[in-house]
């Protein structure tokens, strides 16, 4: 396969994801007062059941302890408080999720979407050399402006890279890893930047694309056959990479019954 076909193919496979991805996300910040935040970490919601729930790492809901947490609506410029407390999975799972209520997702106009629960996969099992893809939202690119916290997501395509030795985080039977060398990322046009520091990504749902397995099966892809693989929450720097939790320790059926149990009743 010729280079420039490859990059191309690539550029194309992230265009497509950041299309489909983007109305799941959102940024989650700290509420410093009634007209400041400042950004705390990523997030994704997601719909189980017609139910819809926040999904981030439980070191960035455990916040919730000591600040009010809000969160934004894809399409909407107000910041939304988080209601419910967070029911968790804490290391090696590092997983959270908070029940959105429907007065609260029907209260603004927005075309935010929840993941469906049927795009998680049962395992995470990506073929050799497959593309990976994650939107994250860096606190480096995270600005108050004119009352309102501008939070750019940084959309990343990648491929899984060998388990990091010698680190003290991180379990292979838990954790995968994927590179994060913002000096060596390519960015597809003028218009984007590279990578910024990974702080404030964790959270951020991580994406099989499946265009390897599709397209070497002679199928033809599209971004709606990606799936669900991991969670974003680590960064042993000297590495030079990012840490995610494999879906299958997820338990997302489980930590949402337990999520809607323990909302409040609105």
């Amino acid at each position: 396969m010729k280079q420039a076909t490859w990059d191309e193919m690539c550029k194309s496979v992230l265009e497509q994801m950041i299309a489909y991805v983007t109305p799941f996300n959102t940024p989650i910040s700290t509420v410093l007062n009634d007209e400041e935040g400042e950004h705390h970490g990523s997030a994704s919601f997601v719909n189980v059941d017609g139910a819809v729930y926040l999904v981030t790492n439980e070191h960035v809901a455990r916040k919730l302890y000591t600040s009010s947490l809000a969160h934004q609506f894809h399409g909407s410029d107000i910041v939304a408080r988080l209601i419910n407390p967070f029911c968790v999975k804490k290391y090696p799972i590092d997983f959270a999720a908070s029940r959105i209520h429907s007065n609260s997702w029907t209260a603004v106009t927005h075309r935010a979407k929840g993941i469906p629960e049927s795009k998680f996969a049962i395992k995470h099992a990506p073929v050799s050399a497959e593309l990976l893809f994650c939107v994250g939202y860096s606190g480096e690119r995270s600005r108050f402006l004119y009352g309102t916290l501008i939070e750019p997501g940084t959309p990343y395509l990648m491929q899984e890279i060998d388990f990091p030795s010698n680190i003290d985080v991180g379990d292979k039977s838990y954790h995968f890893a994927i590179p994060y060398l913002p000096d060596k990322a390519w960015a597809i046009d003028e218009d984007r930047r590279g990578l910024p520091k990974p702080p404030g990504m964790s959270g951020s749902i991580l994406w099989n694309t499946r265009f390897i397995e599709i397209t070497n099966a002679g199928q033809v892809w599209s971004p709606d056959k990606a799936m669900v693989t991991g969670i974003i929450w680590g960064w042993p720097s000297s590495r030079g990479c990012l840490l995610a939790t494999r879906v299958e320790h997820l338990e997302l059926r489980e930590i949402t019954d337990r999520a809607s149990k323990c909302a409040s009743i609105q």
